[in-house]
């Protein structure tokens, strides 16, 4: 400053060059500082995501998205995009779906593609259980992939709908009661068990069987007992038609009848070994019956006809025109009944073709079932004399053409299995 305080001119213009050169880096700073807090561009930002884009009508393409964006992309189809893999999608975004290199490499797993009855679930499978795939067992997934569904034709736990009629009763074979009233009737042409309510009417049908031939009810699990030719196996329903079980898997060449006693042992025609095989109460093997006696088993039941000899297991033999009588045991009592020629015109108590037969505790008496004669005799259960016979050959309500099968009801009424009049019909009327 000079002697009057004053600032000389040199100096306050450098000091309004500081000053100038203050104020601009103060805005500098003020700019900076905006930038790294509001510009998103110098922000972390997050690692961005590759996913295969479903364009539309079976395009894709790649497209870049943040994390946040995933899960809308994936919900529309999308899916991140990756090495192939044998999985039935477009992993790599090439436009082929399970595409593998000559050499291997363009596959992450087996480089093998996706094949319904591999076992794996890949890709719109519902499900895949390779050899165990089935379109007749019930609950099982089936042979195109799909988990059982209602309308499928085979009566799953899952469902009641497959227990709807889906065919004819052509060829009614054999015929069992339950307690509530209602009869199960095997149809070996048309591979199903038919319902049939205590009027006879048709309600209902379980399908999916191969060839049905036995059935029989065991009071003591209050299930339903079905021999099947061509699996060679007893298949086990419940009275609402579901599948619970089987036995004697593959053991049994064509099943044509069955039958248990009081304490639940299962009695079995194998007609193709020409003998009675015996299964305790828990499906186990336990013996044979009549191998050195019966020429061809067709038909086995067991009961205690008060005739002082206990529970007996009778057989019919399609071949020797008899009733062959046995114990529980196994050992052979007495014969029945004997063979008729074809065209022979004394027929009381013998036989061409015995295809049924049934016992009745009440008279101690026992009907048989001859599909040729288009009769059924009753005879003496002990002694085997001729008693009474019901039935002639006709097509009208009442008479009979091919019975096969005979079931007394819990009303006394004998209702016959009226093969070749594709129903059922009360036959007799026990007095």
């Amino acid at each position: 400053m000079d002697t009057k305080g004053r600032v000389p001119p040199s100096l306050l213009r450098v000091a309004e060059g500081y000053a100038s050169r203050l104020h601009l880096f103060c805005i500098s700073i003020t700019i900076l500082a905006s930038l790294v807090l509001y510009s998103p561009r110098l922000q972390a930002q997050p690692k961005p995501v590759s996913v295969c884009h479903n364009i539309g009508d079976g395009t894709v393409g790649k497209l870049h998205i943040t994390p946040t964006e995933l899960l809308l992309h994936m919900a529309h189809g999308d899916h991140i995009l990756g090495p192939e893999r044998c999985d039935g999608f477009d992993n790599d975004c090439d436009g082929e779906i399970d595409e593998c290199e000559s050499d291997g490499s363009g596959c992450a797993d087996t480089c093998e593609a996706a094949v319904c009855g591999d076992g794996v679930v890949v890709g719109t499978e519902e499900c895949d259980d390779g050899d165990a795939n089935s379109d007749t067992e019930p609950d099982a997934c089936r042979t195109d992939c799909r988990l059982p569904y209602c309308g499928d034709g085979v009566a799953d736990s899952t469902d009641e709908c497959d227990l709807e009629v889906q065919h004819q009763n052509t060829m009614p074979s054999r015929l069992v009661q339950v307690p509530d009233g209602r009869y199960f009737v095997t149809d070996p042409q048309a591979g199903s068990v038919f319902i049939f309510d205590e009027s006879l009417v048709l309600t209902g049908e379980i399908a999916g069987f191969n060839v049905p031939l036995g059935i029989a009810y065991n009071s003591l699990d209050g299930q339903i007992y079905v021999g099947e030719e061509g699996s060679d196996t007893i298949k086990i329903i419940s009275t609402a038609g579901e599948s619970t079980g089987t036995i004697a898997d593959g053991a049994i060449g064509r099943p044509a009848d069955l039958d248990f006693d009081s304490t639940g042992n299962l009695y079995v025609v194998d007609a193709d070994s020409r003998i009675i095989k015996v299964y305790d109460a828990y499906g186990a093997f336990a013996l044979e019956i009549g191998s050195d006696i019966l020429t061809y088993p067709i038909s086995v039941a067991v009961a205690d006809l008060n005739v002082g000899k206990g529970e007996e297991v009778f057989v019919g033999d399609l071949v020797s025109g008899t009733i062959e009588v046995f114990s529980t045991e196994g050992t052979h009592d007495r014969s029945l009944g004997s063979k008729a020629s074809t065209y022979s015109t004394v027929w009381e108590a013998r036989f061409v073709r015995i295809h049924s037969i049934k016992p009745d505790p009440e008279t101690g008496s026992i009907y048989i079932v001859d599909s040729y004669q288009n009769k059924i005799q009753i005879l003496d259960a002990l002694d085997g004399n001729y008693m009474e016979s019901f039935g002639e050959f006709g097509t009208d309500p009442g008479e009979l053409n091919m019975p096969l099968d005979v079931c007394i009801n819990s009303a006394r009424e004998a209702i016959v299995a009226n093969s070749g009049n594709h129903c059922l019909e009360v036959g007799y009327v026990i007095p």
